[in-house]
């Protein structure tokens, strides 16, 4: 999740992951573990220092996304509807952070503007237009929505202060005004986020009972039991220090680089030499762009990528596929068992949440087809 990274697939993760917190599988009756414990690799798609296409100039800073000189400039478009930057702002501003508008009109506010996190933003955004107009033609009520997002704010306000105790090493503030604004920046940049969870949570209630629970083992054995290896050439698309999709004379360069590394895969180079001279992830592409432990629903890698991997057949490729960082080749080396499940228990909390996961996955990408998102930053 990208995306995408929410807060109860996250969740799962750390219950689920191999060789994380507790050791006891928490989803399961009959469980004979792997003896390899799996070693968590944390891949940096889209944080590598890799330099730009030499044959382009990096984006001028008077070119650069200025609030609210731009407001009108389209971000995305859902249902062939145009969503502006000013739309977003709004939106914020309205719903999750009062007074974002004029914060972002300031010299200091600029910097978020160009910031990766107006990329999440639109994405975030987009979604949130396509899951409402879907959440209309179903008749769902505002209250079951307000309802769900109020459970899963309440939650997710809880794990910030958590983790904000054990990232600073002290007690989380006590005093209004601090508590308020650090409140505050967590709606800013996770509010709509929270939003397109709560639709989601919303559409997809938690009634998972034993035979849907039966049912996903027997459809999902393989992402229920194990790991996968995987490889990946990466190409940046988007500007590093924004997050914004290249512009034209960029991303010219970027459709040569993705149209020769298919010429040469299609002509039966081996993926992992391609991978060493031309992938853009420099911590993985002196392995061959190699990628071990990887999840049906992982935190570190976006849920497009996942699905992507965890649907081919050992030592088939694809690629392109388009990801939150990027451009992806992606390749599956080997399926891995790291422990039999002979039974998921519906009634464990757990297993209802590993389930549900799937179905609001499956949702939002159905949502994102039939409500034609397009991203234009």
């Amino acid at each position: 999740m990208p995306l995408h990274r929410l807060l109860p697939i996250a969740l799962i993760l750390l219950l689920l992951a191999p060789g994380c917190g507790d050791p006891k599988p928490v989803v399961i009756e009959g469980t004979t573990p792997g003896k390899q414990k799996a070693q968590q690799e944390k891949p940096k798609a889209g944080k590598s220092k890799t330099k730009r296409p030499q044959d382009v100039d990096p984006t001028p800073v008077e070119e650069q996304l200025t609030y609210p000189r731009d407001k009108d400039r389209v971000m995305a478009t859902v249902d062939g509807r145009n969503i502006t930057l000013d739309d977003i702002v709004l939106h914020i501003d309205a719903t999750h952070f009062k007074g974002l508008a004029d914060y972002l009109s300031t010299s200091v506010g600029q910097f978020e503007v160009r910031s990766p996190l107006m990329a999440t933003w639109t994405r975030q955004y987009a979604d949130t237009v396509a899951l409402r107009t879907e959440a209309r033609k179903r008749d769902l009520s505002e209250t079951a929505i307000r309802t769900t997002t109020r459970a899963l704010l309440g939650d997710a306000v809880k794990q910030f202060e958590e983790e904000y105790e054990q990232r600073v090493r002290r007690k989380f503030p006590t005093t209004e005004s601090s508590v308020a604004a650090l409140h505050r920046d967590f709606l800013k940049r996770r509010g709509v986020g929270l939003e397109v969870e709560g639709l989601l949570n919303a559409m997809v209630p938690d009634n998972v009972d034993q035979n849907r629970a039966d049912d996903h083992l027997k459809l999902h054995t393989e992402e229920v039991n194990g790991i996968l290896t995987i490889s990946h050439i990466y190409v940046r698309n988007r500007d590093a220090k924004t997050g914004a999709l290249y512009g034209p004379k960029r991303m010219a360069a970027v459709k040569r680089k993705t149209a020769e590394i298919k010429r040469r895969l299609d002509a039966g180079a081996q993926f992992e030499e391609v991978a060493r001279e031309m992938s853009e992830d420099r911590l993985t592409a002196k392995k061959g762009g190699r990628l071990e432990n990887l999840l049906r629903i992982d935190s570190r890698m976006p849920a497009s990528f996942c699905r992507v991997a965890w649907r081919l057949q050992d030592r088939k490729w694809t690629g392109p596929i388009q990801t939150r960082y990027g451009l992806h080749f992606v390749k599956r080396v080997k399926w891995i068992m790291r422990r039999t499940v002979l039974r998921l228990v519906a009634k464990n909390k757990e297993v209802r949440r590993m389930i549900r996961a799937y179905y609001k996955e499956d949702l939002l990408f159905e949502i994102r087809k039939a409500h034609h998102i397009t991203l234009k930053y």
